[in-house]
């Protein structure tokens, strides 16, 4: 995992999806306050690319719609950005998805919650996620299925902190700090694994418990 400083750039109008805070990385002053490097050797990740592109995807609906259309914002039609959601039932998958499956439910255990939910995310190629702080939950685990991908990029703070980027294979994300994703020039698949009712810290503190975290040498 990497980590550098991107050119500063201007706060815009904040949005309901920014939750409303002009400063809401404050606080965060080191990598792993973002993102960890997770260590799964366990899961089969082209299992997974087989899943995924089995499954039948479609543009996005932001869970405050109406909330969008008020603002104009570019999460209401998300032609270039597709995703599928999983019910919280993991066995109405288990013939389709079984990989997805058996990563939900070991997680569940690793994290001692049922409160784990997947979801699939396609960025098509040569398109941007922009800014944005996710408007369910304050974390997830993130395993992108492409080897070479997009970086995904946090925004720095009021007191000076810059912006970074990042690029992992399987990580943990704090999806409460606003990010993004710029234009690559493949597709970017995503599995990702939501996790309700515990906070970044919680769930990090979890997997280290486990062994599933990579500690810098």
């Amino acid at each position: 995992m990497s980590i550098k400083p991107l050119d500063k750039i201007q706060l815009g109008k904040v949005t309901l999806w920014q939750r409303g805070d002009p400063d809401i990385n404050r606080g965060m002053d080191k990598e792993t306050d973002f993102v960890t490097e997770c260590y799964f050797p366990w899961l089969d990740i082209e299992a997974l690319k087989i899943e995924f592109d089995k499954t039948l995807l479609a543009p996005f609906e932001h869970p405050l719609k109406e909330k969008c259309q008020e603002e104009n914002s570019w999460f209401e039609y998300t032609p270039n950005w597709h995703t599928f959601d999983f019910s919280n039932d993991m066995e109405y998958y288990i013939d389709s998805n079984p990989e997805t499956v058996r990563a939900c439910i070991t997680l569940r255990y690793m994290l001692d919650t049922k409160k784990v939910t997947p979801k699939y995310f396609k960025q098509m190629a040569g398109s941007d996620l922009p800014w944005h702080s996710d408007p369910l939950g304050s974390c997830a685990i993130n395993i992108a299925l492409e080897e070479d991908t997009a970086n995904l990029e946090y925004m720095g703070n009021l007191k000076g902190l810059e912006d970074f980027h990042y690029n992992y294979r399987i990580g943990l994300l704090n999806t409460v700090p606003r990010h993004r994703v710029q234009p690559f020039h493949t597709d970017r698949r995503t599995a990702k694994f939501q996790v309700f009712g515990l906070s970044y810290k919680e769930v990090r503190e979890r997997l280290l418990y486990h062994d599933a975290i990579r500690l810098p040498s």
